[in-house]
């Protein structure tokens, strides 16, 4: 009987991500159900985790906002609507929570934000959560984990066994184009460098989903990401079913002016 009420309450669940994806939406997974389920039968919290990257995108972005960060239309959407209607959800369902929304610096010094305009971010987010009382917004550095995140030294070591070149390639790319979009004055791009941020990014995404799974959240959680699900396709080289964690039920990067 309660796995039917899981099964129908993922549904609605499903039901949201059809609407921000209808044109790939993503199933939720059984090892997700079933830790909703174990939630519901011992009468545990659910562990939600919801991660935003701070980039060096945000000191593009205030520029273009005249010096000044301000909400965008998405983002006043993700705090005034997207995030209480899931809470709601989980809640007439009889589900608890323990959710944690944690602010993230990117993997490279190169592509960080600087510490006003984070500052200036986050206080921009909690200003627009204030009245939500159901989520905790942290710095996953700063006061969540007090330490920063290394790279996987066997991923490193040993990074071609780990790591498909195919993959290397994409997330290169993708990381070169990332570059492009954060130059905010005439700067020389260092292709060398760039390869060895890729290479330490993938070992540290790596080592932050083992991080995740077995030493904060041992007994499981719940993943709504802000991000694109292939943001997290590395974590699955030490945990292979990292991604079943993931429920994808919020907009993507809803801190983009053009979102």
């Amino acid at each position: 009987m309660q796995k039917q009420f899981i099964d129908y309450f993922t549904d609605q669940l499903y039901e949201i991500n059809k609407k921000l994806k209808p044109d790939g939406p993503l199933k939720i997974k059984p090892k997700a159900k079933k830790y909703l389920l174990n939630c519901l039968e011992n009468g545990n919290p659910v562990n939600i985790l919801t991660q935003c990257c701070m980039t060096k995108y945000l000191e593009v972005r205030k520029i273009k906002q005249n010096g000044i960060l301000t909400p965008v239309k998405s983002e006043i959407k993700l705090w005034k609507n997207s995030i209480p209607e899931i809470i709601n959800l989980f809640k007439n369902y009889g589900f608890s929570l323990n959710w944690i929304f944690a602010f993230t610096r990117s993997d490279s010094d190169r592509t960080r934000a600087n510490d006003e305009t984070e500052n200036e971010f986050k206080k921009m987010y909690k200003e627009l959560s204030k009245n939500i009382f159901d989520i905790l917004l942290l710095d996953w550095e700063d006061e969540f984990l007090n330490k920063r995140i290394l790279p996987a030294k066997e991923i490193l070591d040993n990074f071609n066994k780990y790591v498909k070149p195919t993959a290397f390639e994409m997330e290169l790319k993708r990381r070169y184009e990332k570059t492009l979009e954060t130059i905010i004055s005439e700067e020389t791009i260092d292709q060398k460098a760039i390869e060895q941020d890729v290479r330490e990014k993938i070992s540290i995404i790596a080592n932050e989903g083992k991080i995740i799974t077995e030493e904060l959240f041992p007994d499981g959680l719940i993943i709504i990401p802000t991000e694109e699900p292939e943001r997290f396709d590395f974590c699955r080289i030490l945990v292979p079913d990292f991604k079943e964690n993931l429920i994808c039920i919020l907009k993507t990067s809803p801190w983009r002016l053009e979102s």
